[in-house]
């Protein structure tokens, strides 16, 4: 069964078993590593947009993300249904479920011990995508208020320069001061 056809047997009837648990679990887990790898490669386009200070590559940058989180959204939609089928299947985690929130590494310890070396590599490689993701984002927020920051001195250093006529504060922002009275030569 591929990753596609075990997505829309989820949520369709059919018998919950130990194989099925560990097949949606397999499933689940490469989808969130495939769309984590995407949100990475596409953060470092948003880092070199940002370094660009490019406003068209930063949006597109932004709703490509939009997109990428929407998907780990459906995906994590599946991984907790997944985790709850599996307290049903599992009697061991069922009564553990009761105690605690179950997650996916109770669940991969109940399945079958083929499937389960699988399934442990493949959430480890998720959980060190997942960190280099959250360390990506933190550079680009880094990097965006600094660029914001950069962008409002230089607003203000214009502003100052031009408040030869007492137009602009100090700060740079505009005052309403009244009717102010310039004089341009345009012959020379």
């Amino acid at each position: 069964m591929t990753a596609t056809q075990l997505k829309h047997t989820s949520t369709t009837a059919g018998a919950w078993t130990p194989r099925r648990v560990s097949q949606e679990l397999h499933s689940v887990l490469q989808d969130l590593t495939r769309i984590y790898q995407q949100l990475s490669q596409h953060l470092v386009h948003h880092r070199d947009a940002v370094r660009s200070a490019d406003p068209v590559r930063i949006a597109r940058c932004n709703e490509d993300q939009t997109t990428l989180i929407e998907s780990i959204e459906q995906a994590e939609r599946h991984r907790r249904e997944v985790v709850a089928r599996a307290c049903s299947v599992f009697p061991d985690l069922g009564a553990k479920a009761r105690a605690t929130t179950p997650t996916v590494s109770m669940v991969i310890e109940c399945i079958d011990e083929k499937d389960r070396s699988i399934c442990a590599t493949l959430a480890d490689d998720l959980r060190h995508l997942i960190q280099q993701v959250r360390t990506q984002t933190a550079t680009i927020r880094a990097a965006s208020v600094q660029l914001v920051s950069n962008l409002e001195a230089l607003m203000q250093q214009v502003g100052q320069r031009l408040s030869h006529s007492g137009t602009y504060s100090r700060k740079g922002n505009i005052q309403s001061i009244g009717v102010v009275m310039t004089a341009l030569d345009v012959r020379t």
